[in-house]
């Protein structure tokens, strides 16, 4: 499966990143309603991590259904690499 087959489901695990607005807890003392670029990174590195752990659970149970998650088990892959760089871009921008 090629990148592209495989965007649509990168992007519907995406989707909900992306909209993620600033809640209270979020904005600490000065509750200015901006986000910091640290909690960004430490945002973007959880989900990174949890796609990972979801892309290791879907391989292990491949064995069970193998066509359909093998399709799953790729997707979450590419969304854990874009994940990942992106979190790994902003590591290095940040500090």
């Amino acid at each position: 499966m090629n990148a592209i087959r495989a965007f649509p489901a990168v992007a519907t695990l995406l989707i909900p990143v992306a909209t993620l607005r600033a809640s209270p807890a979020l904005l600490g003392a000065g509750g200015t309603g901006e986000w910091n670029l640290f909690e960004i990174v430490e945002i973007l590195g959880i989900v990174t991590l949890s796609l990972l752990a979801a892309t290791v659970a879907t391989g292990l149970l491949r064995r069970k259904n193998p066509r359909v998650l093998l399709k799953v088990h790729k997707a979450l892959g590419f969304a854990a690499l874009a994940c990942g760089a992106a979190h790994g871009a902003l590591v290095l921008y940040a500090f």
